[in-house]
């Protein structure tokens, strides 16, 4: 938290998680109508909808319990999904990777990417 320089009020300050994208949701014409705005470059359209909303839902959930999130910008191969059981992420549902000799947990956003966070391989368990 910040303050402002002109009455020194409280400011926060909110940062995208994935820099460079928007969510929008509507239908083909209302897309068009963004690209008027000279702000927009291109549209990825989302195929399985319910699923993006799902996994957005559970990266704002890792968010508010305040674990801090990092972007992950390379490729893992897939790995062994499960749901945490213990801690403030439980409930959530992600991919283990190992990750610079630590077991990350990884909350998969196939539309956008992925975000990764810490998290002790004993909080976890296998989905079947």
């Amino acid at each position: 938290m910040t303050r402002r320089k002109d009455n020194n009020k409280p400011r926060k300050s909110v940062l995208p998680l994935f820099p460079g994208y928007i969510s929008f949701c509507g239908n083909e014409s209302a897309a068009a109508g963004i690209y008027k705005t000279g702000r927009v470059v291109s549209v990825i359209a989302i195929k399985h909808q319910r699923r993006f909303t799902e996994e957005l839902t559970q990266i704002y959930q890792a968010l508010e319990t305040g674990v801090a999130l990092e972007p992950v910008t390379v490729s893992y191969p897939p790995g062994t999904e499960v749901f945490v059981v213990a801690g403030p992420l439980r409930g959530l549902k992600g991919i283990i990777a190992r990750v610079q000799d630590s077991d990350r947990l990884v909350l998969s956003v196939n539309g956008l990417g992925q975000a990764s966070m810490l998290i002790d391989a004993s909080m976890v368990k296998p989905v079947i």
